[in-house]
């Protein structure tokens, strides 16, 4: 076995890692923004994916949540946005973003 200590997913916020790694966090967002506003969603959806497994804890991480599922409705992926919504409105249940959820996953549902 290898004598390196194990990092699990709170070591990975050491204060001398957080602020490059909330950078970082916040650079995956902005990428991925970019990318719903240019109408780029799979672009988007794989940003956001990539955001969540190397980031799954991040300060950012209900933001990302907001985003990902955005990209999805808009992608016309109303099943997966509507299970991510499910477990947004559970995950973060006085979320700012809750009520943009509900109405995308809402708007989506009544999509041809």
């Amino acid at each position: 076995e290898s004598a390196e200590p194990r990092v699990g997913p709170m070591q990975e916020h050491s204060e001398v890692e957080g602020p490059s790694r909330l950078v970082s966090e916040q650079r995956q967002l902005e990428v991925a923004r970019a990318a719903v506003a240019r109408g780029r969603y799979p672009e988007a959806i794989a940003v956001l994916r990539r955001a969540s497994t190397r980031f799954e804890a991040g300060v950012l991480a209900e933001e990302r949540d907001a985003l990902l599922i955005e990209a999805l409705v808009r992608q016309g992926e109303a099943e997966e946005a509507q299970s991510r919504a499910v477990s947004f409105a559970r995950a973060y249940p006085g979320s700012l973003y809750r009520g943009r959820v509900e109405r995308l996953v809402r708007e989506a549902g009544r999509a041809p």
